[in-house]
């Protein structure tokens, strides 16, 4: 559906994948024509950048939005935040402040059950590290979708602005960048989400999410 995603090249005998005992399943993507962009805490994107990924992603929503499959998806918006919870006994006992960070996972959930916002397939790492540009900052390609599950939009889009506004290390937040983000994504998106409390709560929801990740990784 026109979504910059790299193709699944053939094998020579045809097929789009690749099984042996020693690699499992493996495939071979199309080459993309671009390049990644640094981002840290001496490097922001321009707002060009960061307005063509906002866009971009909203493209991956509007083409998900029907998509309909019967295989079964291990992955949710709250399958990390669920690992906080298989572990609670020991974030409890182990880790300062463990016991308000199993409260605030556990307040998360619930938000997000509750929640009845739109939804499509989302990519659920939508980093900068998985998105190619072009010299004219035009986003050439979209990687690493392993992660991705049909969920809130919303989410997708949160947790997305605030990664490319807010890199490890900074003080805060650019707003600059982060509005830029969100006015890249409504100039493609059929649904807009206001600076609301609806959408800084799934703001906090994303960080949540990968620190339960980062914790969970380290027990």
């Amino acid at each position: 559906k026109g979504v910059k995603v790299p193709v699944w090249e053939e094998t020579v005998d045809e097929k789009r994948w690749k099984w042996t005992p020693e690699r499992g399943v493996s495939v071979v993507f199309s080459f993309i024509d671009g390049a990644h962009i640094l981002i840290d805490k001496d490097h922001l994107p321009t707002e060009s950048q960061v307005h063509s990924a906002g866009a971009a992603l909203a493209d991956i929503h509007i083409a998900g939005r029907d998509f309909i499959t019967n295989a079964p998806r291990s992955r949710t918006i709250f399958s990390e935040l669920e690992r906080v919870l298989a572990n609670e006994a020991a974030f409890v006992s182990d880790f300062e402040g463990g016991k308000e960070f199993v409260t605030q996972v556990k307040e998360m959930i619930e938000f997000g059950k509750r929640s009845d916002a739109d939804r499509s397939i989302i990519h659920n790492d939508y980093k900068f590290h998985n998105v190619f540009f072009h010299e004219d900052s035009s986003v050439s390609g979209i990687i690493d979708f392993d992660w991705c599950n049909i969920g809130p939009v919303v989410k997708d889009l949160a947790h997305s602005a605030l990664e490319w506004s807010y890199p490890d290390g900074t003080a805060g937040p650019s707003w600059k960048i982060f509005g830029s983000f969100l006015a890249g994504y409504h100039s493609r998106a059929s649904v807009c989400y206001k600076n609301d409390n609806e959408l800084y709560t799934w703001v906090m929801y994303g960080a949540l999410s990968d620190a339960a990740t980062y914790f969970c990784d380290r027990l």
